[in-house]
């Protein structure tokens, strides 16, 4: 090779392009999943402190207690329903009774422990995700932005803040597990793998009976997404690992002592295209999470941001150019497919779309960004992180923001009746605790005039009555409360109606058919034994007491004392 000499006499060498330098790696992809733990419990510092809400979660903490305190439960938490005692219970969830159980050994009744527990769960689902997203081929910066994304979700707060949320997290957690390794051994194909999906797969199937659709959506995702053949022998041997596990969880719900939901075709046809509208603010509140409610309802639903949300998303993927759409479809099958349960439950048991059904078809939406333009486009990886964070941010800011109503029960029943004003049960919960008895008058006959068969309005309305004297008022009520819902504890209230009409027989005959379902509530236990002594019934006064002995209950000494052995 021939070099020129330059004027000086030395010898110059060609010049050389330099070699592009690599772009330094964002901080937090070096430990991605220690700075989602961190995003995690710093956004949800308020839950940590929260109370309760008056929505389940005192049957959860101290409903429960007594089933919650016996580790023996464990191995009976799948023999059984989520209520146990309820024989019209139709939810077969033993990881949820395993977790509550669990819980109980740490913190006992306190509340703190089970927000923790709830947090702590989501953060496993979170970093589940995240493994996920890096099985499925997504690049690591995109992986941990969507990650960060739901784990700081404002719509998933529900799922997450409130104590029964935790059915859909646990749910979250071991199907992103499941879709994980069911990935991990479509590409290796090795038997650890097909054996750990399958045990998954079991988990999720335990956690949450709508796991019967993510089947078809791992199907979609498998097929459709990542294209691969559905007679190949890893997927024959995957969808037989499927089956088996259906199998088994069918079995054991058969066995446990859990009421069938009997809905006829006609029925189930009728409430799915009733419900069907509620895709739309579900899929709005996933991209464009305005309008967040504790309960939401379908009369006072709001369309126009899911309609936004859906032509945003549709216009981000046209400009996005991706040659993957395939996995766009599959995402949106999978979200389709995971909100049928929602279309399956009966009015009877419940009518509202809360958020926290959200947590797992999200999943399926993520999978729909990286194929936007929004990841698909020429910024660099600094950029595109700064860019993600800062949205990342907005949304905890919304997430924190939501957090405060989940704080006691009338913040959170103040939200209800702010985002849903034409639903019974929300006027009904929010009189029963409005400081203010006139406002809390109005709350009640708007319920009324909404529902004057709402479950528990009467029996509502007879207490607060029974509370300001007037007790015979509240007798009409109460009857009617009966003949709706049959509620035992109407029982107690009517008895005392009848004892201040000095009809000793009736009030007794209340309190003894209230104590055929209660036989452990202690001081109906004593007001029986009073009501025989009052109406000089001296030996069944006698047998009371000495029942109530045997049972170890309390009698005091100057009620003993005046007992005519």
């Amino acid at each position: 090779m021939s070099h020129r000499k330059s004027a000086t006499g030395s010898v110059s060498h060609p010049k050389t392009k330099p070699l592009p330098q690599p772009e330094s790696t964002p901080f937090f992809l070096k430990m991605p999943l220690l700075w989602l733990a961190i995003a995690i419990i710093v956004v949800y510092l308020p839950s940590f402190s929260a109370g309760y809400t008056d929505l389940d979660d005192g049957i959860n903490i101290h409903g429960k207690a007594a089933f919650n305190s016996q580790l023996s439960n464990l191995i009976n938490a799948f023999r059984t329903s989520v209520l146990i005692d309820v024989a019209s219970d139709i939810y077969y969830r033993p990881m949820h009774s395993i977790s509550m159980i669990l819980n109980y050994q740490l913190s006992g009744t306190n509340i703190g422990g089970y927000h923790a527990v709830n947090i702590l769960i989501h953060m496993l689902a979170v970093w589940a995700l995240h493994r996920f997203l890096l099985l499925l081929g997504i690049a690591r910066l995109h992986a941990f932005l969507l990650s960060l994304f739901m784990a700081v979700h404002p719509a998933l707060v529900m799922a997450v803040s409130w104590i029964p949320g935790r059915m859909d997290t646990i749910l979250g957690l071991f199907s992103l597990l499941f879709l994980g390794q069911s990935v991990h051994y479509a590409q290796t194909g090795k038997p650890v793998s097909l054996a750990l999906t399958g045990f998954y797969l079991l988990l999720a199937f335990f956690s949450k009976e709508s796991t019967v659709f993510l089947l078809p959506a791992a199907f979609i995702l498998h097929t459709l997404g990542r294209g691969e053949q559905w007679n190949s022998k890893r997927s024959l041997m995957q969808w037989g690992v499927w089956a088996l596990c259906f199998v088994i969880w069918l079995g054991m719900r058969a066995m446990a002592a859990v009421a069938p939901m009997n809905m006829t075709m006609g029925e189930i046809l009728k409430s799915m295209v009733s419900k069907l509208p509620a895709y739309i603010p579900y899929f709005g509140k996933a991209f464009l999470p305005i309008g967040l409610s504790v309960y939401p309802v379908p009369a006072d639903a709001v369309y126009t941001w899911g309609i936004l949300a859906a032509i945003l998303i549709g216009v981000l993927v046209y400009f996005g150019h991706s040659p993957h759409k395939r996995m766009v479809w599959a995402g949106l099958a999978m979200f389709g497919f995971m909100m049928v349960p929602l279309l399956l439950i009966p009015d009877y048991i419940g009518h509202q779309t809360f958020e926290y059904r959200l947590y797992v078809p999200m999943t399926g939406l993520l999978l729909i960004i990286p194929e936007t333009v929004l990841f698909r486009n020429k910024l660099s990886a600094t950029t595109l992180g700064i860019s993600g964070l800062a949205i990342c941010i907005l949304l905890a800011v919304l997430n924190v923001n939501h957090q405060k109503h989940f704080t006691d029960p009338y913040a959170f029943w103040s939200n209800a009746i702010e985002y849903s004003p034409h639903d019974s049960y929300v006027n009904m919960m929010m009189a029963a605790r409005e400081p203010d008895s006139a406002v809390s008058r109005q709350y009640f006959e708007r319920a009324f005039q909404l529902n004057p068969r709402e479950r528990y309005v009467n029996y509502i309305y007879a207490t607060m009555l029974q509370e300001k004297g007037k007790i015979a008022e509240s007798e009409p009520y109460l009857k009617k409360e009966q003949e709706i819902t049959g509620y035992n504890k109407c029982n107690l209230l009517l008895a005392r109606i009848a004892r201040q009409k000095e009809d000793f027989p009736g009030a007794i005959g209340y309190v003894n058919t209230y104590l055929k379902k209660e036989p452990a509530d202690t001081m109906a236990q004593l007001n029986l034994l009073l009501l025989y002594m009052e109406s000089d019934k001296d030996n069944d006064a006698v047998r009371q007491a000495n029942k109530m002995d045997s049972m170890h209950f309390e009698i005091p000494p100057i009620i003993r004392s005046q007992i005519k052995y």
